[in-house]
């Protein structure tokens, strides 16, 4: 039967044999071990998932935290106005500044949050106030520099003449 078959049919025949056997050897081992191999990537991808999850969660509620804490929302657990006392007289002794007034903070109701408004008023140097803006609402996010107020006078027991910052902060507390 092959003796009349001439070579080049033979050649055809023998490719058509090898891929054949190419594509059936796919089919029945290899496409297996494929599939194997990609799923256990995406269970490994998963995996990794699963226990970076934690970590991400974290992260994301440290952002929340420090976006709520940035537009003024705190949590009423925190004594806010006696950490701004704490704060603010700290960095006043280490930067010769002197608090002149804390006075008590005002509290205003709006739907189910309350908006905390606290005033202190400090004597010192420009520079040194302006940092301790800086301070309060920017490094320790004790809440929002609504406005302030600078004063100058004249002191005429000691005839000189007085800077007095009166600041403004106001954060939101959730119930």
């Amino acid at each position: 039967m092959f003796k009349t078959i001439t070579i080049k049919t033979k050649f055809y025949l023998f490719l058509v044999a090898i891929v054949l056997s190419v594509f059936f050897l796919y089919s029945f081992a290899i496409k297996n071990t494929i599939n194997l191999f990609v799923e256990n990537n995406n269970q490994e991808g998963l995996l990794l998932t699963a226990k970076n999850g934690v970590t991400e969660m974290e992260e994301t509620m440290k952002k929340l935290h420090a976006l709520n804490v940035q537009i003024g929302i705190q949590n009423n657990t925190q004594d806010v106005h006696q950490e701004i006392l704490n704060t603010c007289s700290n960095y006043c002794d280490k930067n010769n500044l002197l608090v002149r007034a804390y006075p008590d903070k005002e509290i205003i109701t709006i739907g189910q949050s309350n908006v905390e408004i606290n005033k202190i008023i400090v004597e010192g140097l420009f520079k040194k106030s302006l940092q301790m803006l800086h301070m309060c609402e920017k490094d320790r996010r004790l809440g929002r520099v609504v406005s302030v107020k600078f004063e100058k006078y004249k002191d005429i027991y000691a005839k000189k003449e007085r800077l007095l910052t009166s600041v403004y902060l106001q954060h939101i507390v959730t119930e």
